[in-house]
């Protein structure tokens, strides 16, 4: 009796590390598809193009974005990145440098053209259909392989708020203030 309670425990032990370091969303590695590509130009690139939603909310004293690069397909100059993506504007409310308008996570698929001096150009931003048209629209605009994640961006938000906050503060900084930041 005493054996099957420790091999119990074990396995349940196991299971759970499993689970914990397996389920990470936090881990950001090179995404499939990104050998051979400016990284670093990419990822200004896909700032500015999460940032240029910007007409479709409330004005804030500063924009920010959070995401995360799920995949990256690239056809000749053209780049298609399927991500997971968040818009915030901040602005001060009672003191607290806080997001008054944005997104949660929201699938995203960003398609850029890769120009002569190396740059990314935006090409096309979308994003799946509202309401009944969701579930249809994110599997025509992702990847099979993509479908599970992307159903469960919801649990990618605390991640992507994380971005958003600390960009606020940097702007905060820039300006020389500082006040609470809350996403």
């Amino acid at each position: 009796m005493q054996r099957r309670k420790l091999l119990f425990l074990i396995i349940v032990l196991s299971l759970s590390l499993v689970l914990v370091l397996g389920c990470n969303s936090e881990s950001q590695e090179s995404p499939q598809g990104a050998e051979g590509l400016d990284q670093e130009k990419l990822e200004e690139a896909l700032r500015l193009a999460i940032k240029g939603q910007a007409s479709s909310y409330a004005e804030g004293e500063t924009v920010t974005e959070g995401h995360i690069i799920l995949e990256i397909e690239e056809k000749a100059e053209e780049i298609k990145v399927y991500t997971i993506a968040s818009f915030g504007a901040f602005g001060f409310e009672n003191g607290i440098f806080t997001k008054i308008s944005g997104s949660g996570a929201i699938p995203t698929v960003i398609t850029f053209t890769r120009e002569a001096d190396g740059e990314y150009s935006l090409k096309e931003y979308q994003e799946p259909l509202d309401g009944a048209g969701y579930s249809d629209s994110v599997k025509e605009l992702f990847p099979q392989n993509l479908h599970d994640r992307v159903f469960n961006a919801h649990d990618d938000y605390k991640f992507l708020a994380e971005q958003q906050e600390a960009q606020a503060a940097g702007y905060l900084e820039s300006i020389g203030r500082t006040a609470e930041v809350k996403g």
